[in-house]
């Protein structure tokens, strides 16, 4: 606090987090929702991004792998195995669960009574915490005569400034090939063009 004539100001620093998304990864200012990115930063922290943009820093690792949380934040992240190759798993109060696996995939989330959505992604071979989902895993479809997990997912694909998205097959396997959703992009900035129901209907 300083005082200036009869001006008396207060100066207030609060920390600033900018996250700088990758661009186009499914349309520019679009990415699917639900999906979560674990980031690894130095010191230690790790930054999770949702996908309305929302970031949340986790700092200050104990030698058993629980983060500390940002004030306001009522979730905890706990790290199995090492630093650079353990898999983390972010707790809700609601007894939610989300897993990550070492890149900063998010591999699952996993409700109070124990279902869960699991996802896969495009390039196995790639590194980065930023691969695009390839399927979305739907619990409740699975074949009848399986006792496997869940085989029926939602399909993404991508094909040059085309999306295509395929649902479910209602008999639990894999996914209903003729029933495509696409999504147009803008080949120069990758902004969303127009979206072809399966009826052909444009919007």
């Amino acid at each position: 606090t300083y005082r200036t004539g009869y001006t008396e100001v207060d100066t207030t620093y609060l920390p600033l987090l900018i996250v700088r998304n990758v661009p186009g990864r499914v349309a520019r200012g679009w990415y699917v929702a639900g999906v979560q990115r674990l980031l690894k930063l130095s010191n230690g922290r790790r930054l999770i991004v949702e996908a309305d943009g929302s970031a949340f820093l986790f700092t200050s690792p104990s030698p058993g792998g629980d983060y500390t949380s940002a004030a306001g934040d009522e979730t905890q992240l706990h790290r199995t195995g090492s630093e650079d190759y353990g898999t983390y798993v972010r707790s809700y109060a609601d007894s939610t669960k989300v897993h990550f696996d070492s890149l900063g995939l998010m591999t699952r989330i996993t409700d109070a009574w124990g279902v869960s959505v699991r996802y896969a992604y495009t390039d196995s071979t790639s590194g980065s915490p930023w691969r695009l989902p390839a399927r979305v895993y739907d619990p409740y479809r699975t074949r009848p005569d399986s006792t496997a997990a869940p085989s029926a997912y939602t399909e993404i694909a991508y094909s040059g400034t085309n999306i295509y998205i395929r649902p479910p097959n209602p008999d639990g396997s894999s996914y209903a090939s003729g029933r495509v959703t696409t999504l147009r992009l803008n080949s120069v900035d990758s902004s969303l063009r127009a979206v072809i129901d399966p009826d052909g209907d444009s919007t």
